[in-house]
């Protein structure tokens, strides 16, 4: 049995104890997770992008063929045409020097300090090896082009460099009330539980809950809590949802109050007295 104090962590954040499951006998708490977003203006309007590299992005059509093809573009038949004729010639006249260099030398013989003889490179050798020099950076072009992909937080120092207009915002993802539980190993990367209320857990070692597993009922719970808790994704959404409306509602606003050409005489004295002493001393 644990109990915990208003706005005191659960479970999260490196606070908690891991493998065992967290039954709520009273009190109310939340789930918290943090959203990474890049936030960039442009003509006057602000667009949002989220900010974490495990999650993947959404691809379209377009995003598979770039991905996978985008390295043929470049290359069409008539380039592969040209390429190929320039390699014929090139081999046929390297074919050519060879013959004549094997009718012009025959290698050389050098005798050694000790009377044995050791043979040196003949020119056959060395037109093997310019040749295989010269095939190689012939067909080099034809390949399929090399992606080297270069962090664009990484300067040629190989230190981090800051990313811009990057802010860091906090979402209520769900609530637990009295009865809820959590802890059967849903999700909590950038996420915690935080008290709202005084709470009181009773905690369970998830092995033994496993080991007494009846109808797999801890399993389906799981299940449920992974499908029910929003992921990052769908966070993100809503917080761009909720943006879009609130701007909407300032320029709104805004708006209306521009073409209004009223003078609002009241002031705080309007109100009675007495309701202003209530707001005062918070009575």
């Amino acid at each position: 049995m644990k109990s915990y104090e208003t706005n005191e962590t659960l479970l999260g954040d490196g606070v908690g104890v891991p493998n065992f499951v967290y039954f709520t006998l009273s009190g109310r708490c939340q789930m918290i997770e943090s959203l990474q977003v890049i936030v960039t203006t442009r003509v006057g309007r602000n667009s949002y992008t989220l900010y974490d590299p495990y999650v993947s992005k959404e691809e379209s059509d377009q995003d598979l063929d770039e991905k996978y093809f985008g390295a043929y573009k470049n290359l069409n038949e008539e380039e592969c045409e040209a390429d190929a004729t320039a390699l014929n010639e090139q081999e046929q006249a390297e074919s050519s020097s060879k013959r004549g260099s094997l009718k012009r030398d025959d290698g050389q013989r050098v005798e050694n300090e000790d009377g044995t003889e050791k043979h040196s490179k003949s020119s056959v050798d060395f037109a093997e090896e310019s040749k295989s020099e010269e095939l190689l950076k012939a067909t080099s072009h034809l390949n399929r082009k090399s992606v080297r992909i270069i962090p664009d937080a990484i300067d040629e120092d190989n230190s981090v460099m800051p990313i811009q207009n990057l802010r860091t915002y906090f979402m209520q993802v769900c609530r637990f009330d009295s009865g809820s539980s959590f802890g059967f190993g849903e999700n909590m990367r950038d996420r915690r539980i935080v008290a709202l209320t005084p709470v009181s857990c009773m905690l369970l070692p998830k092995i033994w809950l496993l080991q007494r597993n009846t109808a797999n009922i801890w399993s389906r719970i799981q299940h449920y809590l992974e499908n029910k808790i929003p992921n990052k994704k769908q966070l993100f959404k809503e917080f761009v949802s909720a943006r879009r409306w609130q701007e909407f509602k300032e320029s709104l606003v805004e708006d209306v109050v521009s073409r209004s050409n009223t003078v609002n005489w009241t002031t705080a004295h309007d109100v009675p007295y007495s309701i202003r002493m209530e707001e005062m001393l918070d009575i």
